[in-house]
């Protein structure tokens, strides 16, 4: 029986003229990845800058409940107020100084 085998002779795969193609397909593959290695790293920078600005909003706002609570605890009450006006006529009996209202 004869010998079958394909005697024509293959070309190389690799070549001059698919060098370039494979170069390109390398770099823009590089550039793939380096591109997503920022984006995640920007993405990361991100998340961080986020909840410190949280945490500075949200120190903020108990700071400022902080100061509401003491503009409440710092006003006179009624009592408060007829009581320093009966000791302010008392001190200045020549000041004429009108009477607390009960409204």
């Amino acid at each position: 029986m004869p010998d079958t085998k394909d005697t024509t002779t293959r070309k190389p795969i690799i070549t001059r003229e698919t060098v370039v193609p494979i170069g390109i397909v390398v770099a823009v593959i590089a550039v793939a990845v380096v591109s997503a290695w920022n984006v995640s790293g920007a993405l990361s920078t991100n998340d961080a800058n986020s909840q410190h600005r949280f945490e500075k909003i949200e120190k903020g706002m108990t700071d400022l409940k902080k100061s509401i609570e003491a503009l409440n605890h710092d006003q006179f009450s009624r009592e408060e107020m007829a009581m320093w006006v009966q000791l302010l006529k008392a001190r200045n009996p020549d000041l004429n100084i009108p009477e607390v209202k009960n409204e």
